[in-house]
């Protein structure tokens, strides 16, 4: 990924909606991607902060997080699957609308979710 100046960042994170800024610099924020990478053992925490401040810029989608961890960050794939679905979980779920906005993602509505899964327990029995 190309070296943005800092000038660059700033106009990126200013155009964010209040909700992906608040996100991106709570202590809380900072605090569960410290607790995520201890229990997995992964000391370059920086790294991961960075790569998921790309995400919430609009620089990396979503979906590209856990090969970015894997391929740029050289982690290990099972334990870049464990990082990757619990900022999934605890980071970018809480903030799912605002990044499906900036990436403009329509998500499914809730309605045809639950019948889709209905469908699959059915095809299960």
């Amino acid at each position: 990924m190309e070296e943005l100046s800092q000038n660059k960042i700033w106009k990126l994170y200013r155009s964010l909606s209040p909700e992906l800024r608040e996100m991106m610099s709570s202590e809380d924020t900072a605090e569960t991607i410290d607790n995520i990478c201890r229990l997995h053992e992964y000391d370059d925490i920086k790294d991961i902060i960075q790569v998921i401040t790309n995400v919430f810029l609009g620089l990396l989608p979503p979906d590209l997080f856990l090969d970015t961890l894997i391929e740029d960050l050289n982690i290990e794939k099972g334990v870049a699957q464990k990082i990757s679905m619990e900022i999934e979980h605890y980071i970018f779920n809480p903030v799912k609308s605002e990044l499906n906005k900036l990436y403009k993602i329509e998500s499914v509505p809730e309605e045809v979710q639950q019948k889709n899964l209905d469908s699959y327990r059915e095809t299960l029995k």
